[in-house]
């Protein structure tokens, strides 16, 4: 991140975001979003990787600071697909229970 003097004297720092990353956490949007591209199962290890450089608020990130994000990211996929494959079966059964009446 970019630091800078604000006008009131109080240091700012400008988050900038790298263009390979699409899916982040930034906000409340991005979040679900993030979370919705995950549970599709798609893209989600490159989000786990990067999940893992995190550091903290304003500094830079290093290379797999956080192994323990890959155990979050690993029961969401986990939880996450077992509900879709069962949300999945669940609407195939009643519209083969409606078909045979």
């Amino acid at each position: 991140p970019f630091t800078f003097e604000g006008a009131d004297g109080v240091q700012v720092r400008e988050v900038v975001r790298s263009p390979d990353a699409p899916y982040a956490f930034d906000n409340l949007w991005e979040g679900l979003l993030t979370v919705f591209v995950a549970a599709s199962g798609e893209g989600w290890p490159a989000t786990m990787w990067r999940a893992q450089d995190i550091t903290g608020d304003g500094l830079q990130p290093q290379r797999r600071a956080n192994p323990m994000f890959s155990v979050f990211w690993v029961a969401l996929i986990v939880v996450l697909e077992w509900f879709l494959t069962q949300l999945f079966i669940g609407a195939v059964f009643e519209e083969f229970i409606k078909l045979k009446r």
